[in-house]
């Protein structure tokens, strides 16, 4: 007999008080996230979680040295994106971590490609030079 997966509340419970509280936090950034670009551009999104918009510049993937409670509140994030139950597109995952991370002057980058002869856009999070989201150098710089 398998043991059964524990619930949502179970999992919850099961949680540091620390933890809990930073998952309530990214949900409500979320939902916040949700709200606002349904009323502003993309733009002024970004600058309300702490971001600068899609500079120039070069850029390329790689580590970044992040902080234990950088990588716990990534962590936290990561646990509550997986189980959000509105939009989880990639622009609104990447303006909650951009919020996480906004004491280090985060951007928000979109780009587009080609899939199959099909437009897609993306959004991602770069620190510096460095794109967080190592897909984004599949992408092109959206103008």
């Amino acid at each position: 007999m398998t043991a059964s997966r524990p619930g949502a509340l179970r999992r919850l419970a099961e949680l540091r008080p620390l933890d809990v509280a930073q998952v309530v936090v990214v949900a409500a950034q979320l939902a916040r996230a949700e709200a606002l670009l349904r009323l502003r551009p993309v733009d002024r999104v970004a600058a309300a979680y702490g971001m600068l918009f899609d500079e120039e510049g070069p850029a390329q993937t790689g580590p970044v040295a992040l902080s234990d409670a950088e990588r716990r509140w990534l962590h936290n994030a990561t646990r509550m994106m997986l189980r959000w139950p509105l939009d989880r597109s990639c622009l609104r995952r990447s303006l909650t971590l951009g919020w996480i991370l906004r004491r280090r002057r985060p951007e928000l980058v979109i780009g587009t490609r080609l899939d199959d002869g099909v437009l897609a856009a993306h959004a991602w999070v770069r620190l510096g030079t460095i794109d967080l989201d190592p897909s984004a150098t599949e992408h092109v710089r959206f103008d």
